[in-house]
C-alpha cells in the first residue's frame, strides 16, 4: 500500500490547487522526521509531495484506507522546518498529533461519512424537488389522470403505433378499467391530491430534517472526539504536555518547564453547571475543541469523556431521531412493531459504552446509569408524550376534528391516498382508539426505561469484572476488545430474543406459538450462552491473580492498584505518568 502525504482527496482537485515551484521548500529533514515517525508508529514511509491549498487549515489529515494525504500549507512547512532546530519537541507533537489519525483510521472513516452525508443531501434534495413536482402536477391534472381510457387513447394514435396491441394486451382488460373509471368517479379529487401531496411530504420530510440535524451537530463533534484522541497520542508518546501545549497556545515550551507534575487519575474539578452549559452550546458547531478545553483535557484526560448527563442528552437525541425516520410512511407499517428497539438498542451501546472510562476510573457507575437512562429516555419521549397529549386535548375539545384528522393520517400512513376518509371514521371506536393509543404510548416509555435500567446494570457488573483479569495476557490490547465483545454479544442477545419476546408478549400474545418468534429467541439465547460460557471460563483462569507472582490478589479493583503480595503495579497500561 502506497501512502502519499499530499493535500487532496482526490485526483479532480489537482486542477484546483496551486503547485509550489521546485525549490520553494526544503523540506529533507522535515521528510526523514515524518518517515522515522512513521516506521515508529508501524506505518509504511510516506513520500512528499509539493502540493498546497491555502483554503484548508494549515495542517490536517484525510483519505481513504488506501490513499493517505497530509494537508500542508507552504509556510507551516516553512515553520515547522525551523521549529525543528529550535523547538525539535514541538515539531514532532504537531506530526505525532497528525499521524495519529492514520494509526487510528478516523481520517478514512469520517471521510467515507461526510461521502455519505453528500450523497444524503443529494438523495434528499432530489426527493423534495420530486415531490413538489408530483404534487403540483397531481393539482394540474389530476381529473384527467384519473379518468384516462388507456385503450382508447392508444386507439385515437393518429400514426401506427408497432407496440400499440402488444402493449394493449399487458394492461387491465376493458371491464377492470371500467370497474376502476367508476370507482374514480366517486373519488373526491380535491381531497385525494391533498392527501396524496401529504404522503410525498410525509416520505421526504423527515430525511430533510434528521439528515441536517446530524450534519449541525453530531457531524462537527465527531471531528472534535478523534482531536481529543490524537492530543491523547502526543502526550503518551512524548511524557509531557509541554511540547504540544506549545504548539497549541504558540508560548515557548521552556515557559512551561516550571509547571507541576499532575497525575492523569487526579479527580476532576468540576465547573459550575451553567458555565458548562455555555461552553457546550459555544462549541455546537465548530469542528475543533475550543482552545481552553483542549488544554484542560491535557492536563485531566478523563474531561475527554462526556459526564453522563451530556451523554444522555446526545443518545436520546439520536433515539429521537431514529424514531421520526422509522415513523415515516415508507417503514412504519414494516416496522411500527419494533421501531422501539430500534432506539432502545442505539441507547443500550452508546450507554455501555460510556460506562467504561468511569469504571477504568474506579468510580461508581449507578447513579450515571440511571441519569443517562433517564434523560434519554424522556427525549426520545418527546414526541410520544406531545402526541398524547395532544390528542387527548382534542378528543376533549372537538372528537369530530379529531376523528377526521386521525382517519386522515391513517390514510396518507397507508399510502391509500385514493380512499375517502369520510368512509372509515372511527367513530364510536374512537374511545377505545384513544386508551389503546395512550397505553401504547405509555409502555413505549417505560418499559425500554426499565429494560435498560437492568441491561446496564448487567452489562456493568461484566464490564468491571473484566478490571479484575490482572493476569490476562496482552491485557493491553485485548481487555478492550473484550469489553467491545461482550457490549456487542448483549446487544445481539436484546435484539433477537429479549425485545422481540417482550413486545409479543405486550401486544400480540396470541403469536407466542409462532416458530419464527421463538427461532430468533434461540439465536440471540445461543450467542449469548456461549459467550456467557466463555466469560466464566476466563474469569476463573484470571480474576484477581497477580501476573508477576501469580497469587490471588485481595480486595476491589482501583485505577493504579498493586500487588499485597510482590508490589506489582496491576493493569500498568492505564496509566501513563507525565509532566504537566
Amino acid at each position: 500500500m502506497q501512502q502519499t502525504i499530499a493535500n487532496l482527496s482526490h485526483e479532480m482537485e489537482l486542477s484546483r490547487i496551486p503547485q509550489l515551484m521546485v525549490g520553494q521548500i526544503k523540506p529533507n529533514r522535515l521528510q526523514r522526521l515524518i518517515q522515522r515517525l512513521s516506521e515508529r508508529f508501524g506505518l509504511r514511509p510516506l513520500q512528499w509531495t509539493t502540493k498546497i491549498n491555502p483554503q484548508k487549515e494549515q495542517i490536517h489529515t484525510f483519505g481513504t484506507r488506501r490513499h493517505w494525504y497530509l494537508a500542508m500549507e507552504a509556510t507551516t512547512a516553512h515553520q515547522l522546518q525551523l521549529d525543528l532546530t529550535t523547538q525539535p519537541t514541538v515539531t514532532k507533537a504537531i506530526l505525532i498529533h497528525e499521524l495519529h489519525h492514520f494509526t487510528s483510521g478516523d481520517y478514512w472513516q469520517l471521510g467515507y461519512l461526510a461521502k455519505l452525508f453528500q450523497q444524503t443531501g443529494w438523495l434528499w434534495g432530489w426527493g423534495v424537488l420530486f415531490s413538489i413536482g408530483m404534487g403540483l402536477l397531481l393539482v394540474l391534472v389530476a381529473v384527467e389522470f384519473l379518468t384516462l381510457d388507456i385503450v382508447d387513447f392508444l386507439n385515437q394514435l393518429s400514426e401506427p403505433f408497432s407496440l400499440g396491441e402488444e402493449l394493449a394486451s399487458l394492461l387491465p382488460a376493458q371491464s377492470e378499467i371500467d370497474i376502476l373509471q367508476e370507482q374514480a368517479q366517486n373519488i373526491n379529487l380535491g381531497e385525494a391530491t391533498f392527501l396524496t401531496v401529504t404522503f410525498f411530504f410525509t416520505v421526504f420530510m423527515p430525511f430533510v430534517i434528521v439528515t441536517s440535524i446530524l450534519w449541525l451537530f453530531f457531524w462537527p463533534k465527531l471531528w472534535r472526539t478523534r482531536e481529543f484522541y490524537a492530543d491523547a497520542e502526543v502526550v503518551h508518546q512524548q511524557k509531557s504536555i509541554n511540547p504540544y501545549r506549545s504548539a497549541l497556545t504558540g508560548i515557548p515550551s521552556v515557559a512551561f518547564l516550571n509547571s507541576a507534575s499532575t497525575p492523569t487519575h487526579e479527580p476532576v474539578p468540576q465547573k459550575p453547571f451553567r458555565q458548562q452549559l455555555w461552553q457546550w452550546l459555544k462549541q455546537l458547531r465548530t469542528n475543533h475543541p475550543l482552545l481552553e478545553i483542549r488544554l484542560a483535557a491535557l492536563h485531566h484526560p478523563t474531561q475527554i469523556f462526556d459526564q453522563w448527563f451530556k451523554t444522555g442528552l446526545l443518545v436520546g437525541s439520536l433515539a429521537l431521531l431514529i424514531n421520526i425516520i422509522l415513523q415515516t410512511p415508507l417503514t412504519f407499517f414494516f416496522l411500527n412493531r419494533v421501531t422501539v428497539h430500534f432506539s432502545t438498542l442505539i441507547i443500550f451501546i452508546v450507554a455501555a459504552l460510556s460506562l467504561i472510562p468511569l469504571l477504568v476510573q474506579g468510580h461508581k457507575t449507578y447513579t450515571a446509569i440511571v441519569g443517562l437512562i433517564t434523560i434519554a429516555i424522556g427525549i426520545q419521549s418527546i414526541f410520544i408524550i406531545f402526541a398524547i397529549g395532544a390528542i387527548l386535548a382534542a378528543y376533549f375539545i372537538a372528537p369530530e376534528a379529531l376523528d377526521t384528522m386521525l382517519t386522515n393520517a391513517v390514510v396518507v400512513m397507508s399510502g391509500q391516498t385514493a380512499l375517502s376518509p369520510q368512509d372509515y371514521l372511527f367513530g364510536s371506536e374512537l374511545s377505545a382508539y384513544i386508551v389503546g393509543f395512550v397505553k401504547s404510548g405509555i409502555a413505549q416509555t417505560i418499559f425500554p426505561f426499565l429494560l435498560l435500567i437492568v441491561a446496564l446494570f448487567i452489562i456493568n457488573w461484566f464490564l468491571r469484572r473484566l478490571f479484575y483479569w490482572y493476569a490476562y495476557p496482552n491485557a493491553d490490547r485485548r481487555l478492550m476488545q473484550i469489553a467491545y465483545g461482550l457490549i456487542s454479544i448483549f446487544a445481539i442477545f436484546l435484539i433477537l430474543a429479549v425485545l422481540p419476546l417482550l413486545t409479543t408478549i405486550w401486544q400480540e400474545p396470541a403469536e407466542l406459538s409462532s416458530l419464527f418468534i421463538w427461532f430468533w429467541v434461540l439465536i440471540g439465547s445461543t450467542i449469548f450462552g456461549l459467550g456467557l460460557a466463555w466469560f466464566i471460563k476466563q474469569d476463573r483462569l484470571y480474576a484477581h491473580f497477580c501476573p508477576a507472582c501469580q497469587r490471588k490478589v485481595e480486595g476491589d479493583y482501583e485505577l493504579g492498584k498493586t500487588c499485597n503480595h510482590c508490589g506489582q503495579r496491576l493493569h500498568p497500561w492505564l496509566l501513563v505518568e507525565y509532566e504537566g
